[in-house]
């Protein structure tokens, strides 16, 4: 009769080596795959929704904002109105003539105006700079309650140049003048209200004129007379040494 053995003593042991000690079991090796492969439809999917997005046309905004409608012009404006005459003095190329644009009564509208306006002050520019003189203008639009839309405008003109200028723009809407010590006050009569302390002493040299509201930009300077302010600021800022 032969022993009783076991069947795990009959087993043949296979030799263990360094890449069975590496081994990982069956589930978990299972578990990971899908980790990745879970990992894998994730990133996937970001990248296509990604992509999507980038290729999803724009959907089209209304235009909001610009320049609001006021009535008049605010003090501070003035004030840098007042100031950047001042540096334009101060350089040497002051204004020398005052026009003044009025639109035909036909153009109704304020923009249609505006537009009028800014094509007979080209005009200007245009003739100057073929004469080889800079364009140093400071213009403020200006409506009255009881008016239409009109433009004045201070312009730095050689004396040798105006009666030029004034002989062809000879047209009954447009005004072309020698510039007096008033007109820097009277182009921006169409100013807001102050303080009422501040507002009477204030109206001893500027006069004020209630004006109606018009959307967009009430005032502004020209090209060269910034480079003109802007220097000037400069060189109040960083003064030559002597």
């Amino acid at each position: 009769m032969q022993p009783f053995q076991s069947q795990n003593a009959t087993e043949q042991v296979a030799p263990l080596s360094l890449t069975d000690a590496t081994a990982q079991p069956a589930d978990l090796q299972t578990s990971s795959r899908a980790v990745h492969a879970v990992k894998t439809s994730a990133h996937t999917l970001m990248d296509k929704g990604r992509t999507e997005k980038k290729t999803r046309p724009k959907k089209r905004r209304r235009k909001t904002g610009g320049w609001p409608s006021t009535t008049g012009v605010r003090y501070r404006e003035v004030v840098t109105i007042m100031e950047g005459a001042f540096r334009i003095k101060s350089s040497g190329k002051d204004f020398t003539t005052f026009i003044t644009i009025r639109p035909p009564s036909e153009i109704a509208e304020d923009q249609a105006r505006k537009a009028w306006c800014r094509r007979k002050l080209y005009n200007f520019q245009r003739k100057l700079k073929r004469r080889g003189q800079p364009f140093i203008a400071l213009s403020v639009y200006e409506k009255p309650l009881d008016g239409q839309l009109h433009l004045h405008v201070l312009l730095h003109v050689a004396m040798k140049f105006f009666p030029e200028l004034k002989r062809v723009e000879n047209l009954p809407e447009i005004d072309v003048r020698l510039r007096t010590h008033k007109h820097l006050s009277y182009i921006v009569k169409n100013r807001l209200p102050t303080h009422p302390d501040f507002e009477p002493i204030l109206a001893r040299t500027l006069q004020r004129k209630k004006g109606s509201d018009f959307r967009g930009k009430r005032w502004l300077f020209s090209l060269d007379a910034l480079t003109i302010i802007n220097q000037n600021t400069a060189a109040e800022c960083y003064p030559s040494l002597p």
